[in-house]
């Protein structure tokens, strides 16, 4: 596959990152690895929804 962007997920506190894989990796929960500037990194693929905090456990006033 490939990243197509990135950044930081503020509401999750986690990296994100946004690309395409091949349609046997798309099954939400699947673990895959991401290479940034040489370095890999392991990733996990996430459902096709908004990625934010139910809870509001991190909700800032």
């Amino acid at each position: 596959g490939e990243t197509t962007s990135g950044g930081w997920g503020h509401r999750i506190d986690k990296s994100i990152a946004l690309g395409m894989l091949r349609a046997d990796l798309t099954e939400p929960g699947t673990t895959v690895e991401v290479e940034i500037f040489g370095e890999r990194f392991r990733a996990i693929v996430q459902k096709d929804e908004p990625l934010w905090d139910p809870k509001n456990e991190r909700l800032r006033a």
